[in-house]
């Protein structure tokens, strides 16, 4: 007998085989020695089991009152019936009734069955308990997985195999399957390191998992964008044993427009890290508000604590701007409501937004200089009683004084901040507009000394530390390059980068002088001009004739200009200039 795949599934019918009297069973592992076990390593080994009394379980894990006394007060039966309820919750109604069956009133043996094959079992405290009121609860049907989880479940399996005496075969992928002259299945077509070769079998199970890992058949199937999507496990479920099973007339069967698209950490690998597992999995939203990129909620968190929607929030974050939700358990963010509305946008979103463009930007393997905004404001203080660790302002109304001074001068109103740009008193003028945070602020200049403005606040909020701060339409005599952006540059040669984007650039000096600086260094780099203000709008045309590509950053030249001017400017530069004049005809836009 061979069976395809190395996993859960893969095991337990190759042990199951040898139980029932296969003389000879051998395993197909098309990943190499150091990456087998398919996605059932990466899992977190939890068994959704159908019960109907809590000392039940203890046939599963009959020591778990030792670490948890209260154990099956913290239990609820989990009959077949609410099981079935469940699935076809879950599935909208599209559970196979067979198949479905099958799965329920089985669930509970089946386990008893592994742990009888010598799969240890543990209370999925780190998965499902949640404590309350000082006892442990454990949601319905989710109580019991392997010990050490997915890790944990795969290594067993792989220990009970060999002890059963099933010969694994690494770095083996099944090709094609094999019929005799009657169309029965009689081995398998590989491909192994030596070349392709063929087995033959008495019978073939095709235990190989999914097609997560095959992005084509992703987007053929599960439409845009799921091609783009990150897979949480291994890089080996390509759909091979159903490609193969297609090949010879299987009727497909089942719902292919389905998934299971569970969030995870943004910085995680395009395929699973074999070191956390299931922990790259993000699933604490139901505890806090979750928005994309925009500050907007785009999911009912708390529809349901039973570990029942993570599988499909993923899906309704790849929806989004890049491919990204932020998680805020803020207990401010709540504070004084009876609810959270539900499309709330906030003020501390903006830094988050900030770090998704940094990241997002480093994906396109650049250097970005000047990557902060023109400059920010200081530490935030409440004179004449500031506080040592006062960090925002809270509750500020239309028509409050707001000061924003040099930073050796001192405070000389209520409210009141430094700005690490000193020439900021030299560039503006009184009747000015300051645009703050992303422009979740505007305030307009009412006074203006030799250190510090007076300022009145136009739109009410709050703000922070290191919030930033733009000038529409105001000359800024801030340099092109920094200190900090000359070191990084010499960095960039050394890793001989392929493109240098510049933030703020406002004339094609900006540009020539970049250029300079990487000749120096002896580095070929492009360039890219990011179009952040209204100066850079009004040399457009220089900018393009010096740079190699021009990025629209959307999101601070939003805040410059009329936000329905923007599709106005990205189309001047993709039809109008660029043809014309730039040299790569590479155009971003960012938010």
């Amino acid at each position: 007998m061979i069976v395809v795949g190395a996993g859960n599934a893969a095991h337990a019918a190759a042990v199951s085989a040898c139980e029932s009297g296969a003389q000879r069973v051998l395993m197909l592992e098309k990943a190499p020695e150091g990456l087998r076990g398919g996605n059932t390593h990466y899992s977190g080994g939890l068994l959704r089991l159908a019960f109907d009394t809590p000392d039940a379980l203890l046939r599963l894990i009959p020591d778990v009152q030792t670490e948890f006394p209260d154990f099956l007060a913290g239990v609820a039966p989990y009959p077949a019936e609410a099981f079935w309820s469940d699935l076809r919750r879950v599935t909208r109604g599209g559970i196979d009734p067979d198949l479905g069956d099958l799965l329920v009133s089985r669930s509970f043996d089946t386990a008893c069955w592994m742990v009888g094959q010598g799969i240890r079992m543990e209370a999925a405290v780190s998965l499902a308990a949640i404590e309350f009121d000082g006892a442990v609860k454990w949601p319905s049907g989710a109580v019991v997985r392997a010990v050490d989880e997915g890790v944990g479940l795969s290594r067993m399996w792989f220990e009970i195999a060999s002890r059963r005496g099933v010969v694994l075969r690494y770095q083996t992928g099944a090709q094609q399957l094999i019929q005799d002259g009657s169309g029965r299945i009689s081995g398998v077509v590989v491909r192994d390191p030596d070349g392709i070769s063929q087995l033959d079998a008495g019978s073939v199970v095709l235990a190989c998992g999914g097609f997560e890992a095959n992005r084509e058949w992703r987007a053929r199937y599960l439409q845009r964008p799921w091609d783009m999507a990150r897979v949480r496990g291994t890089a080996y479920n390509t759909g091979d044993g159903l490609r193969m099973a297609l090949e010879l007339g299987a009727l497909p069967f089942g719902q292919w427009s389905g998934n299971h698209g569970t969030p995870i950490d943004a910085d995680a690998p395009p395929f699973g890290d074999r070191h956390l597992t299931d922990k790259t999995n993000r699933l604490s939203y139901p505890l806090g508000v979750m928005v994309n990129t925009d500050g907007d909620r785009f999911i009912d968190e708390g529809e349901d604590f039973q570990l029942y929607t993570y599988a499909k929030t993923g899906g309704a974050i790849l929806e989004h701007t890049a491919s990204i939700g932020f998680q805020n358990h803020n207990h401010l963010l709540f504070e004084g409501a009876d609810h959270v509305p539900w499309s709330q946008g906030a003020t501390d979103f903006g830094l988050m937004i900030n770090f998704v463009v940094e990241n997002l930007y480093a994906d396109l393997g650049c250097v970005d200089l000047s990557q902060q905004p023109l400059f920010n404001v200081g530490r935030i203080e409440v004179f004449p009683n500031p506080t040592e660790n006062s960090f925002e302002v809270r509750g500020l109304k239309v028509g409050d004084k707001f000061e924003i001074r040099r930073q050796s001068a001192p405070a000389t109103i209520p409210f009141s901040t430094t700005v690490n740009y000193e020439g900021m008193m030299d560039d503006v003028a009184a009747g000015a507009t300051l645009v703050v945070d992303n422009g979740t602020m505007l305030m307009r200049i009412e006074e203006k000394n030799d250190d510090n403005l007076i300022c009145e606040v136009l739109t009410a909020g709050s703000i922070g530390n290191r919030r930033h701060i733009n000038l529409p339409g105001i000359r800024v005599n801030l340099p092109a390059l920094t200190k900090k952006d000359l070191l990084d540059l010499d960095i960039a040669a050394e890793l001989d980068v392929d493109y240098v984007a510049i933030s703020f650039v406002r004339d094609a000096a900006h540009i020539r002088y970049l250029r300079e600086q990487l000749e120096e260094r002896h580095c070929a780099a492009n360039i890219v001009a990011k179009i952040e203000d209204q100066e850079a709008v009004r040399n457009l045309s220089d900018i393009i004739r010096e740079t190699d590509a021009v990025m629209v950053a959307r999101g601070d030249l939003g805040i410059e200009v009329h936000i329905e001017e923007l599709p106005v400017i990205q189309r001047a530069i993709l039809i109008n200039k660029i043809p014309f004049f730039c040299k790569n005809y590479l155009i971003i836009a960012f938010f």
